[in-house]
């Protein structure tokens, strides 16, 4: 389950937002994994989820990508517009690299977040 809206990215008493709709959140939701025994399924195990946030930054001045580099935690808050429902994820880190685009619409793009799972605010 994708919820698409807008990230709000804060680290080091910083706070960068997504490009507006650029944003999808998977809420780490628990799963089950089945469980198989002799005679077939047995019942299933819980599996804690890990959230996941992608979405686009506009290039500024005072942005660097390398910021979210080696394992620094964020703190994000996530809007989606249609619902007006908001969710924060405590702790993050960017899970790949990232990619700038040229032109009129230069964008940092690719930003992948992968963190605790996202709470309802």
């Amino acid at each position: 389950m994708a919820i698409f809206g807008t990230a709000i990215i804060a680290a080091n008493g910083r706070e960068l937002q997504s490009v507006e709709g650029s944003a999808s959140l998977k809420p780490g939701l628990s799963t089950s994994k089945p469980r198989k025994g002799p005679r077939g399924y047995v019942g299933g195990s819980v599996v804690p989820g890990m959230s996941e946030v992608k979405c686009d930054v506009i290039p500024t001045d005072d942005f660097d990508p390398e910021d979210f580099a080696n394992g620094l935690e964020v703190t994000i808050r996530f809007f989606c517009e249609q619902s007006g429902q908001e969710w924060v994820i405590a702790k993050a880190s960017l899970g790949d690299d990232v990619e700038l685009g040229d032109g009129e619409d230069a964008k940092w793009s690719g930003l992948i977040f992968t963190g605790t799972k996202a709470e309802k605010v």
